[in-house]
């Protein structure tokens, strides 16, 4: 989507395979204390995020329609995303396929040392992210979105400069919802077990 400002043309996401995770978690930041009735703050630091214009040129300069217009054209994408965006069994990115599968397919049936301290490391990040932590989601999906026969590897967890959790920044938010539906529907399915099993 286009928005003119200062004779000059910008781009803003007009679908959220044009949105990077980093992205997300950059704007999820920065509106976590705008309060929730400040549609306009939160536009223009939407707009500020993807083009770079000032926050406060974009609230007292910009064309108010064209502000509300963004705002409503991200909204409606984070509803299609929640109603229609469904876990694939895989995704081309890069010029790679990358396949989606819980981090247990890893695991050996006895359980090792090692696979037992990702498989922890895991679960804290996972906690985090369902608190509300979104900077942990780059982790996530580095251990849930992995090319053909990866392992999944200790330095996602404790190296900051992984270069796959680096990599993952970048990852289109279209496939981070994919991965977020698919761990909710496989925490959901490992809650109603536990809840049998414990009857």
């Amino acid at each position: 989507m286009e928005i003119i400002f200062n004779n000059a043309t910008y781009a803003t996401p007009a679908d959220l395979s044009e949105v990077t995770l980093i992205q997300a978690i950059q704007l999820k930041s920065s509106i976590k204390a705008v309060k929730q009735e400040d549609t306009i703050m939160k536009a223009a630091i939407l707009i500020n995020l993807f083009t770079g214009i000032d926050v406060e040129a974009v609230k007292t300069q910009m064309d108010i329609a064209q502000v509300v217009v963004v705002y409503m054209v991200w909204h409606s994408m984070m509803e299609y995303s929640e109603e229609y965006i469904k876990p694939k069994a895989s995704y081309v990115w890069n010029g790679e396929t990358w396949y989606l599968g819980s981090p247990a397919s890893l695991f050996s049936q006895d359980i090792m040392k090692h696979e037992f301290s990702l498989l922890k490391e895991l679960s804290k990040a996972i906690i985090c992210f369902s608190n509300g932590d979104w900077s942990v989601m780059p982790i996530i999906c580095a251990a849930y979105l992995r090319r053909q026969d990866e392992e999944l590897q200790m330095d996602i967890f404790t190296d900051p400069l992984c270069e796959k959790v680096k990599l993952m920044d970048g990852l289109p938010m279209d496939i981070v919802i994919g991965i977020g539906k698919f761990l909710k529907e496989t925490l959901d399915i490992f809650n109603a077990i536990n809840i049998k099993t414990d009857v």
